[in-house]
């Protein structure tokens, strides 16, 4: 895969919460990680220069780990976010 590959899939995913899609936010953060680890900080070529902002792709990372992690399902197969009411012996 190269860097325009990864780059299109950046931005095919990039709309994972509006409206929340963990599967898109997955392909989001496999992208990113991998454009994150292989784009320079900076790029040149005679008399012009490009210099891109990890730190937005990263934060956009964080945030896609976030909404994956709060709509994950535990191993017993409930939302770890879900409470339940549990009746004890006070109730009347």
């Amino acid at each position: 895969m190269n860097i325009a590959e990864i780059e299109d899939d950046l931005l095919e995913n990039m709309n994972f919460d509006i409206p929340v899609n963990v599967e898109r936010a997955e392909r989001f953060i496999l992208a990113a990680r991998q454009w994150l680890a292989i784009r320079p900080e900076s790029a040149s070529s005679q008399s012009q220069s490009m210099s891109l902002d990890k730190q937005y792709v990263n934060d956009m990372l964080q945030e896609a780990k976030a909404i994956v992690e709060a709509n994950t399902p535990t191993a017993s197969g409930a939302n770890p976010n879900v409470r339940f009411l549990g009746v004890g012996s006070s109730f009347r």
